[in-house]
């Protein structure tokens, strides 16, 4: 497989993540308004009723926890259009797609060691197979010589 089509391929699986994980969101959204009795229902509870901050600006950790999962499932979309954009943008340019295949390196390991801490493992998987295809779409771009 090409250098390019393996950063595409980077690229979709982010798109993926995040159009999967905003599924998630959508679909956990009736559980999380109606919880069930019990932890659950206690746990929902002081989510919302804890805010931090001042006047305006407080949030409930509820509010937080919903804002921090659509900024999750909209940030992995914008990420992968980016790469999408510019590899098309750049498609005769081997130099800077391979700049871009190393940024999406680093920034696919820092997301892949913090969603293997924090999160469950369905986001780990995708950042690990997204961060697979961009090191080899970096190895397939390597300038000759």
């Amino acid at each position: 497989m090409s250098g390019i089509r393996l950063l595409k391929t980077a690229a979709w699986l982010l798109i993926l993540l995040g159009a999967a994980h905003l599924f998630g969101h959508y679909q956990g959204l009736e559980r999380f308004e109606n919880p069930a009795a019990g932890k659950e229902a206690e746990l929902i509870g002081a989510m919302h009723g804890f805010a931090v901050g001042e006047g305006s600006g407080a949030r409930s950790i509820a509010e937080l926890y919903t804002g921090f999962s659509l900024f999750f499932s909209l940030a992995s979309m914008l990420i992968g259009a980016l790469v999408l954009a510019a590899s098309r943008e750049l498609a005769s340019n081997t130099a800077a797609l391979r700049r871009i295949a190393v940024l999406l390196i680093v920034a696919l390991a820092a997301f892949t060691a913090v969603s293997a801490v924090y999160f469950i493992p369905p986001p780990t998987v995708f950042f690990v197979a997204a961060l697979m295809a961009a090191a080899a779409a970096a190895i397939r771009l390597r300038q000759p010589g």
